[in-house]
């Protein structure tokens, strides 16, 4: 039977939609017109690469036929042109396409009323299965303070005029799973009081 050998892939940890190269060589006399297809729930189809015994293929976890989430088995089966089969290699990746999780978002202001000169501190906690690599409100970074993100900008700097301010979040791990369902919102007051009806005895 054909042996598939110095089996590659180029990540293990990935979305459902990251691109997954996998990359192996076959040793098999007969193999020059064989196939080689990589499968979980669905199959994908090796093609030769430039010259045999190397095979090749770039997809994605979801092509593969793996769950969203969880670890997936790939099967690698080489069948050579006598109709040998092997399909006893294996690998295994993990998918995540969960997004980031968003708690406890928080503003450092009682009754939430600022005027466009004043620093707030805007705080959340986010938790993920992989590394965070960018929070965003209405564009402003938010830094990492163990496992607290912060931001702390001029009230002007989330919106430039008074009023409403909804700042929108945005965070996204390093697979680009993202969440943009929770935000800030605080009303800016540049305004001074408008003094009327005065009247001296």
């Amino acid at each position: 039977n054909p042996q598939a050998n110095n089996i590659i892939i180029n990540n293990t940890i990935v979305s459902n939609i990251t691109p997954i190269k996998i990359n192996l060589s076959i040793n098999d006399a007969n193999f020059a017109i064989g196939a080689v297809t990589a499968s979980n729930a669905s199959s994908v189809s090796l093609s030769n690469a430039t010259t045999a015994p190397y095979w090749t293929a770039q997809t994605t976890a979801s092509a593969l036929g793996c769950q969203q989430n969880g670890n997936c088995l790939i099967r690698i089966k080489a069948t050579d042109s006598a109709g040998n089969v092997n399909n006893t290699e294996t690998l295994t990746i993990t998918v995540d396409s969960a997004p980031p999780s968003i708690t406890g978002a928080a503003i450092n202001d009682s009754n939430n009323i600022v005027k466009g000169s004043d620093v707030i501190n805007m705080s959340l906690g986010v938790t993920d299965s992989n590394n965070i690599i960018s929070i965003k409100g209405n564009n402003a970074d938010f830094a990492q303070a163990g496992s607290a993100w912060n931001a702390v900008n001029k009230s002007s700097e989330f919106c430039s005029s008074e009023g409403l301010c909804t700042v929108a979040l945005s965070v996204a791990d390093n697979l680009s799973n993202s969440n943009s369902t929770q935000s800030f919102a605080f009303t800016i007051d540049n305004t001074a009081p408008l003094l009327a009806g005065i009247i001296i005895n």
